[in-house]
């Protein structure tokens, strides 16, 4: 029941957001699909963006009509996108590698955003240096902070300790003394 209910959902966005509808021929592929988007875990959106993955990379480019079929499915895929839970990552590089694939982008667009991003990543990692770098700084004025405190700290208690044994002798003295002027008496002491 469940099982069918993913499937059905999935094929309603399928038609509903990418205005694909699955004939007979296809059902066992998105069948496929969904069986092993369920087991990964992913949503139904996951598993329609799979399956026009899988549909976009079963056609030629040999066909006239390819590039715009794919480029509305790639808009498509796009929209939904932020439903499917996760992975856009993946889901980028591979729509990347099918618009160049059919002729959507050329290589000096692929070359261009990928330098983009490269400078972008750059860019992100100088901050997280920069960041790191400050922490660092902060830490170690803190060390010297800690050092300092522990040094005073190390100061009173060898203070401590030294009272604690003249407490400790003290009172081992008097011990003593009571020890001498004490006596049990009926189960009582007395002086």
């Amino acid at each position: 029941m469940l099982r069918s209910k993913f499937l059905k959902s999935t094929e309603d966005i399928l038609l509903r957001d990418f205005r694909y509808p699955v004939n007979s021929m296809f059902r066992p592929v998105l069948k496929e699909v969904c069986r092993v988007a369920r087991r990964l875990g992913q949503n139904e959106y996951r598993a329609a963006i799979n399956f026009m993955l899988v549909q976009i990379n079963s056609i030629s480019t040999d066909n006239k009509s390819a590039p715009s079929f794919v480029k509305v499915q790639i808009q498509n895929i796009r929209s939904v996108m932020s439903l499917a839970g996760w992975g856009y990552d993946e889901i980028d590089e591979v729509i990347d590698a099918f618009e160049y694939k059919f002729g959507l982008k050329t290589g000096s667009d692929f070359l261009a955003e990928n330098v983009s991003d490269i400078q972008t990543r750059i860019d992100q990692i100088s901050k997280n240096v920069l960041n790191i770098n400050e922490d660092l700084v902060q830490k170690n004025n803190n060390i010297h902070i800690y050092e300092s405190e522990n040094q005073e700290l190390k100061k009173e208690l060898e203070i401590l300790k030294d009272e604690n044994n003249r407490l400790n002798k003290d009172l081992k003295i008097l011990k003593e003394k009571n020890k001498n002027k004490r006596r049990k008496v009926n189960g009582y002491w007395v002086d």
